[in-house]
């Protein structure tokens, strides 16, 4: 068990809990925007127990990682798949997901390797005193209307936001980062505003599965040679 998995047990009888085990209250991530605005920035996850309903909510994105299982006696909440399995009897692979994730890389409709344990959808708001999650219908975007910036103007906004949210995700924590490194001009802009900062990254690098060529490893060590930054490749 990791130091910072969060973790609730929802004991459920006819409809209601019974009683509450774990993480009774948590608040991760970094919410990001004016007034700490957490209802469409940043990247977070909060869940609390109240003595008579559970409440749980995250960011629009789904970013910060939340899994959930169920069974007819209980509702499991982790921050990690391996939190969700140890409170459940159910540990079959799902092999339909699977399939699509090694052809895709990428899982679909909160599936996760295993058949009992879902990933938590982006943009919930639930509350729940019966401790059945339902999540039917939850699934949501945001809604943005048309912008009148210039490509210049809006090109500036964006640089000062994502210096912004670098500076603010590095006051947030004394941990070093840790950047999973791709090559792409996503990952490589995240480690040029953490250097720009002042920090030092780890960056990560995952290898592919065949036929997939690994040109991403090849691009990712030359961005880290040229950063001075420290890169580790997965296999």
């Amino acid at each position: 068990m990791s130091a910072t998995e969060k973790t609730i047990v929802l004991w459920r009888r006819g409809a209601g809990v019974t009683s509450v085990e774990g993480d009774l209250s948590i608040r991760l991530g970094l919410p990001l925007g004016p007034g700490g605005d957490v209802a469409n920035n940043g990247s977070w996850l909060q869940w609390h127990w109240d003595g008579v309903a559970f409440h749980i909510s995250n960011d629009h994105w789904g970013m910060y990682p939340c899994y959930w299982a169920e069974t007819p006696e209980k509702t499991v909440v982790s921050t990690s798949i391996a939190g969700a399995l140890r409170h459940v009897g159910d540990r079959r692979w799902n092999d339909d997901a699977m399939a699509v994730f090694v052809r895709l890389g990428y899982f679909l409709k909160g599936d996760t390797h295993f058949a009992a344990v879902h990933a938590l959808p982006p943009g919930v708001q639930i509350s729940t005193a019966t401790g059945v999650l339902q999540l039917q219908g939850v699934l949501s975007t945001p809604v943005r209307s048309a912008s009148t910036l210039s490509r210049q103007s809006a090109m500036e906004l964006y640089v000062d936001a994502f210096d912004v949210v670098a500076r603010q995700t590095l006051a947030s924590t004394a941990r070093r980062p840790l950047v999973p490194l791709s090559g792409g001009r996503d990952s490589r802009h995240i480690l040029f505003a953490l250097r720009a900062q002042g920090a030092d990254p780890l960056a990560i690098t995952a290898s592919h599965f065949a036929p997939k060529p690994d040109e991403d490893q090849r691009v990712a060590r030359l961005v880290c040679q040229a950063t001075r930054s420290e890169h580790n490749v997965l296999e």
